[in-house]
């Protein structure tokens, strides 16, 4: 089957890459992050009292030990079936979090080449597929010189209880371009979180320990393979 433009449908290749440790590194990105997600973790369960608060804390201490999405996502869900009567929603942690902007440090000699990704998205389907809200994903694009407006699609991760990783949204990439999953191609710095998920389905994936190799590994996965 071809598109509209006499491109094979069933041979197109469909990238997909991370967003936060992937198009930029460095060693200290996330370093900011526990201290402020320890100042502001009261407000991710805005809902419940202070006294439902301190129990909370005091039977469940790893609590304060969560600083990353999923992490922070699993303790929810494990606090909305311990503490029923609590009415705790995941829905509070999304809502603080498309509230605020998480500080990363963007260090100018760790970030992808962005006269490569611009050409990248001009020749094929690009996604990003992250943990971290758009408005997040936006301001540290701007920072970037990055265009939101080139990526074929910008998916953020809202932690679903049937399944917190990111396959759903893979899935749905799949179902959009009509492509089997040995044509996709995702680009992340976490195993466990980026490439797992899209492995077990059968995809293409590529570990990212340094945004500025992103263009090579890029060339030597699309030239190597079918």
């Amino acid at each position: 089957m071809k598109n509209n433009f006499g491109v094979n449908m069933k041979n197109r290749k469909i990238l997909i890459f991370d967003f936060d440790g992937t198009l930029y590194s460095g060693k200290d990105k996330f370093a900011k992050i526990p201290a402020f997600i320890n100042k502001n973790k009261r407000k991710i369960l805005s809902r419940i009292t202070d006294k439902q608060y301190e129990k909370i804390v005091k039977e469940n201490p790893s609590w304060l030990e969560s600083w990353y999405g999923s992490d922070i996502a699993k303790h929810i869900y494990f606090f909305k079936e311990k503490y029923p009567q609590f009415k705790i929603s995941i829905k509070d942690f999304i809502s603080w979090e498309n509230s605020c902007i998480q500080p990363v440090i963007i260090d100018k000699k760790e970030i992808v080449d962005i006269l490569f990704l611009r050409e990248l998205c001009k020749e094929y389907r690009v996604y990003i597929v992250s943990n971290s809200l758009k408005n997040h994903i936006k301001h540290y694009m701007n920072l970037l010189n990055i265009k939101y407006s080139w990526f074929a699609g910008v998916f953020s991760n809202r932690f679903c209880y049937s399944d917190m990783t990111k396959k759903l949204h893979y899935q749905k990439i799949l179902k959009k371009e009509h492509v089997q999953p040995e044509n996709v191609y995702v680009f992340g710095d976490s195993y466990k979180t980026d490439l797992q998920p899209a492995e077990k389905m059968g995809m293409n994936t590529y570990l990212i320990k340094n945004a500025t190799c992103i263009p090579s590994i890029v060339m030597n996965a699309l030239q190597n393979t079918k």
